[in-house]
């Protein structure tokens, strides 16, 4: 339960800083003047820092801080990340200098994300590994911390909406960044109440003396004695704690990972979850034609916000309560080619057909944020339930980081891609006469990943065993019926 409510607390913490990218992305128009091109590389830059999550990942698993190895790592990130956002708050610096506090900031949040999602994969998979518990259960078990964690980004996501409409419309951006710069430190404050025996250097230390005694016993053995095979191959007992303390060596710990992801199911997988976060995004070009081509206020952008918040919500909970049963191969796939379809129906809005349907811009832009966002995440949970799924233990932040940083590599392609193309089709502040070709071409890669669907069977991606070696086993087994 406390585990839960950890990953809930940083969630929501989390959510209510994503909400700031809408007074961030005001600061690039107004205060540093960028181009829709210049800011979707700006965001594409930043998006870096959450590529590089397997090495925060690997650092946690393998390098303990004061002790712990993930509760100090989610109270210093969380208070780095409210010294940036409160630097915002006081003033805005000049462009190079602000540039490096973004960076700095979005490292840090990846580095908490990576830390919560750790222990939300060791949560899911201590539940897997009880007795009794059958192959639909253990994806239900997925799907329900999935939800959870997300769930809870999403209700900060909202509340952080209602706060950016108040203030937007106030015209008080540096008073929101100020007093929301606080909300780091709940998620630091919740960390200490987070279970995590503290490890001392000394009990490292006995666990691999006890690991050398036990390989001088079998130096020792007379070479005249013959033993069954089976006594031979029976190892030295080891309590519990002294095993998990040797699993987290850290050359152990990087073999076991590289075997795991030399498995042809295994990086298929991680393949499709690229390909998944690889379809061009131009959220600034959106921006920007809302602001300057419609001519929306303030108040408005932050209503569309809070309607994407709450319909994304929404759709984690549908899913967790009806959808999560369907085979998720089958329903990955149509997902993908609703969202190509509904993708191009904006082409409705920008030839301004809606004005010969007598539909106002607000309204329909209104009712296309809901649909878009609703299919969206119906489209996107399925890759992140197979990616909760397929992490082994001992090593789940170094692997479910590796996964999300993937996913986050092909979304920082997916901003290069769409700034670009939006230079390169002369879109500007002032001129969307090209849009219609951006958004035909984003709407067309949504059925880029089906070409891998073929080769990879969800379910049996999910891990069951023990050890990455059992479970490479296993897969090897499977993957002549997959293919």
């Amino acid at each position: 339960m406390r585990t839960m409510l950890v990953i809930a607390t940083v969630g929501m913490t989390h959510g209510l800083l994503y909400s700031y990218d809408t007074v961030v992305t005001y600061i690039y128009r107004d205060d540093f003047r960028f181009s829709p091109a210049q800011s979707s590389f700006v965001d594409a830059c930043n998006q870096f820092a959450w590529t590089i999550k397997p090495a925060f990942g690997a650092l946690s698993d393998n390098f303990r801080l004061f002790g712990y190895q993930r509760k100090s790592y989610l109270i210093l990130t969380a208070i780095i990340c409210w010294i940036c956002v409160f630097i915002f708050g006081l003033w805005v610096p000049l462009v190079a200098l602000a540039l490096i506090i973004l960076l700095l900031f979005n490292i840090s949040m990846s580095f908490e994300n990576c830390m919560a999602e750790a222990v939300l994969v060791q949560n899911t998979q201590g539940a897997n590994r009880k007795g009794g518990i059958t192959e639909n259960e253990k994806v239900k078990v997925a799907s329900r911390g999935v939800s959870t964690w997300f769930g809870s980004q999403y209700i900060g996501k909202i509340t952080g909406a209602l706060l950016v409409m108040s203030f937007l419309q106030k015209s008080c951006r540096q008073s929101y960044l100020f007093w929301g710069s606080f909300a780091p430190l709940a998620g630091a404050l919740m960390a200490f109440l987070l279970r995590e025996k503290r490890r001392t250097k000394r009990e490292y230390e006995h666990a691999y003396e006890h690991q050398n005694q036990i390989q001088g016993q079998e130096m020792t053995k007379p070479a005249e004695i013959e033993l069954p095979h089976e006594i031979g191959r029976q190892e030295w007992p080891r309590s519990d704690d002294e095993q998990r303390l040797l699993n987290q060596n850290p050359t152990n710990n990087l073999k076991r990972a590289m075997q795991f992801l030399k498995n042809p199911l295994i990086f298929k997988s991680v393949l499709l979850v690229f390909l998944n976060g690889f379809i061009p995004e131009s959220p600034q070009v959106k921006f920007y034609y809302y602001t300057f081509g419609l001519g929306f206020h303030a108040t408005f952008i932050g209503a569309l916000k809070f309607i994407s918040y709450v319909v994304v919500f929404l759709g984690v909970l549908v899913y967790n309560r009806y959808l999560r049963r369907i085979n998720l191969k089958y329903f990955y796939t149509g997902m993908s080619i609703i969202c190509c379809l509904l993708v191009s129906s904006q082409l409705i809005f920008i030839f301004r057909l809606t004005i010969q349907l007598g539909i106002s811009d607000k309204v329909f832009t209104a009712f296309d944020t809901f649909i878009l966002e609703l299919f969206g995440q119906f489209h996107d949970l399925p890759i992140l339930v197979l990616a909760c799924g397929i992490c082994p233990k001992n090593i789940e932040a170094t692997i479910f980081g590796l996964l999300m940083s993937v996913y986050s590599m092909g979304y920082m392609v997916s901003l290069q891609l769409g700034g670009l193309f939006t230079h390169l089709l002369g879109i500007a502040s002032t001129n969307f006469e090209n849009l219609w070709i951006l958004i035909l071409t984003t709407s067309v890669f949504y059925l880029v990943p089906l070409t891998m669907l073929p080769m990879i069977n969800f379910e049996d991606a999910i891990m069951r065993q023990e050890s990455p070696e059992a479970e490479i086993t296993i897969h090897e087994q499977r993957l002549h019926e997959v293919m």
